[in-house]
């Protein structure tokens, strides 16, 4: 499933819309609205069936793009129990080890880095956190795409406060 049927494809087609973020203000360049989102909606109107996330998503897909609700299943989103929390505390130590090269907290952040992702203000929430609780050191890491290339170089006072930063971008 995608956000979009190929073009001229005539057979039974379900789409999946896994947000509605694209309508929202400095999300994506002005291009994007005249492309993009002319397509999405298209293929969710002509499409079988729609799949979303949450009952959040189906109401702004039907709101912004005009379809029944009766066409859009919510198919909720998740993970296997193997990607739950790791309370072994030795395994968590040995881990952190390996990685982060000492044993103390991280917080590492996977996904791609575009302004609708507010990543400047979680980082300054985790500054924040280091200032409300200076015997915490954290180790800050952020992997990802920025396709888009809206991510804002950080200011350097965020880099200080948290202690230091690594972005990989890929």
């Amino acid at each position: 499933p995608s956000y979009m049927i190929p073009l001229g494809y005539r057979g039974r087609s379900v789409v999946a819309i896994h947000s509605m973020n694209e309508m929202q203000p400095g999300t994506n360049p002005w291009s994007y609205r005249l492309t993009y989102s002319q397509i999405y909606r298209w293929s969710g109107r002509h499409a079988d069936a729609v799949i979303v996330p949450s009952e959040t998503t189906k109401r702004d897909v039907h709101a912004i793009y005009g379809i029944p609700e009766s066409r859009i299943a919510v198919a909720h989103q998740g993970a296997p129990d193997s990607f739950g929390p790791i309370a072994d505390e030795a395994v968590l130590r040995a881990t952190r080890k390996r990685y982060l090269g000492v044993d103390r907290p991280y917080i590492l952040f996977v996904g791609k880095l575009s302004q609708r992702r507010n990543i400047p203000m979680l980082l300054e929430a985790f500054a924040d956190l280091v200032e409300v609780f200076p015997r915490v050191h954290l180790d800050t890491t952020m992997a990802g795409t920025d396709f888009s290339n809206r991510f804002a170089p950080l200011p350097p006072s965020y880099v200080e406060r948290l202690g230091g930063l690594r972005v990989l971008r890929g």
